[in-house]
């Protein structure tokens, strides 16, 4: 005899969003489009919009603290607050946005040691310094001592 399964109708919202985000983030592609290669994490880092803006793919972000959502611990993130890190540890947003709203606010987002960053449209060379953009998602030309160094020439925006 086959059993039906049932799912209360918050089950199925849940079903819902996660199936809408993995196609949304390119972890789930049309047969059509071809093949992805889905990026290797060891331990992804998740966080929760607290910019109140919809964050864009790989945009730099600034920690803010921390919150428990049903067991799970994410991590604040706001758009970065100085060039440093004195405010918090700088973060960034993966191929797919974090919306602003309070159901879809939450993503997965990368420390290195290589990332791909959203710049300010300066032209990208390999070893040049790159700092945040106070107040932007955006990162910027810097000088020696700046937090991050391009490797590469790649213009993703």
């Amino acid at each position: 005899m086959t059993k039906v399964g049932y799912y209360s109708p918050a089950t199925a919202k849940i079903i819902h969003d996660v199936v809408r985000y993995l196609l949304q983030s390119g972890f789930i592609v049309d047969a059509s489009r071809g093949h992805t290669t889905i990026p290797f994490v060891d331990a992804p880092i998740y966080v929760q919009n607290e910019t109140g803006q919809t964050i864009p793919p790989y945009a730099c972000l600034q920690t803010d603290g921390t919150e428990d959502v049903g067991g799970q611990n994410y991590i604040k993130v706001v758009k970065p607050r100085d060039t440093t890190g004195e405010n918090g540890w700088f973060l960034f947003n993966g191929h797919a946005e974090i919306a602003a709203s309070s159901q879809q606010k939450y993503g997965i987002a990368y420390d290195g040691p290589c990332v791909r960053m959203l710049t300010d449209g300066t032209t990208i060379t390999n070893g040049d310094r790159w700092k945040p953009v106070v107040g932007s998602f955006a990162v910027t030309k810097g000088e020696e001592g700046d937090p991050f160094i391009a490797i590469g020439e790649d213009d993703i925006a």
